[in-house]
């Protein structure tokens, strides 16, 4: 009983404290490439890191995400745009393969 206690103020403390701005899926737009994007950029990285990568991108593929403007880039373009993410090339490399298998539609599904 005490532990479940002690875990209900452990919880209580932390969500009392979070931003939920802090949470790039709550506050992103509703454009499924991007969610999916920033799913993959804040893999192994800090959020900080991968703010920074998903804002950069953003300055040049726009949102909603531009889809052929990211083909465009191909992986080493990519890559370089989100450096700060780390591991770049691997997420770059995804990023790529899931564009190219994915409709918007396909996404948006229910």
């Amino acid at each position: 009983m005490r532990v479940r206690y002690l875990c209900d103020r452990v919880i209580e403390y932390y969500w009392s404290r979070v931003n939920p701005r802090d949470f790039t899926a709550l506050v992103a737009p509703r454009d499924p490439y991007y969610i999916l994007i920033a799913t993959i950029l804040s893999q192994n990285t800090s959020d900080l890191n991968s703010s920074r990568a998903l804002a950069r991108l953003i300055e040049v593929v726009g949102v909603p995400v531009d889809v052929g403007r990211m083909l465009e880039l191909g992986v080493e373009g990519l890559a370089e745009l989100i450096r700060v993410s780390g591991l770049h090339y691997a997420k770059a490399r995804t990023i790529i393969q899931l564009l190219r298998s994915l409709s918007r539609e396909e996404l948006e599904h229910d």
